[in-house]
């Protein structure tokens, strides 16, 4: 009994050890593409002109950027001087928050929000060679919480969009592309489910 105890032990011991091995040897040989800089091709997504882009929005210093406030006006001004710089137009959709029409929110979280809060909302549209062809839709949300300046929620996704409006600028897709930027979304993705 003792010797079959070991050897079960040893195999779990040998299993292990190659497993994480494995892994060791997957992180040395795959180690991705590199970032692209600044100067990269104008249809390739650069890293470094999502961080220039990220910097613009939130500032330097990055400010944090809530939703009904003036800070969060002011980067949604940003956001779309932004995308209008690539010849695209943006469209707000504006809606006033009705806290008593909610019923979906934890309560703690939305009394945060000041009583005449307008949710803002932001849609792009890259218009698509075949209207045959239903649309795509992609979405993030663009205030930040109350604390921080929304650097990696959801500006990191923010940018990748700009980046990926700014590409399509360009050309014309099959599909046409829908962006759109959501707002209230750390407050209980607020700007989502009122559309």
């Amino acid at each position: 009994m003792g010797s079959d105890s070991r050897t079960t032990g040893n195999r779990i011991l040998l299993a292990t050890m190659l497993f994480f091995l494995s892994i060791a040897i997957g992180v040395i040989a795959y180690r991705g593409p590199s970032p692209l800089p600044i100067d990269a091709p104008k249809d390739r997504p650069s890293a470094a002109r999502m961080r220039q882009t990220l910097v613009q929005l939130l500032g330097d210093p990055a400010r944090k950027h809530t939703t009904g406030s003036e800070a969060g006006e002011a980067f949604l001004r940003r956001l779309e001087s932004k995308i209008r710089s690539f010849g695209l137009d943006t469209r707000r959709i504006e809606i006033p928050w009705d806290p008593e029409r909610q019923n979906r929110h934890p309560r703690a979280r939305v009394d945060l929000l000041p009583n005449d809060t307008v949710l803002r909302n932001l849609l792009v549209t890259v218009p698509g060679s075949d209207p045959t062809l239903s649309p795509i839709l992609v979405a993030t949300h663009h205030d930040s919480c109350r604390w921080g300046p929304g650097a990696g929620d959801a500006g990191s996704a923010v940018v990748a969009l700009i980046e990926h409006c700014r590409i399509l600028s360009d050309r014309t897709p099959k599909r046409t592309t829908l962006y759109l930027f959501t707002d209230g979304e750390e407050f209980g993705l607020l700007g989502a489910y009122a559309i």
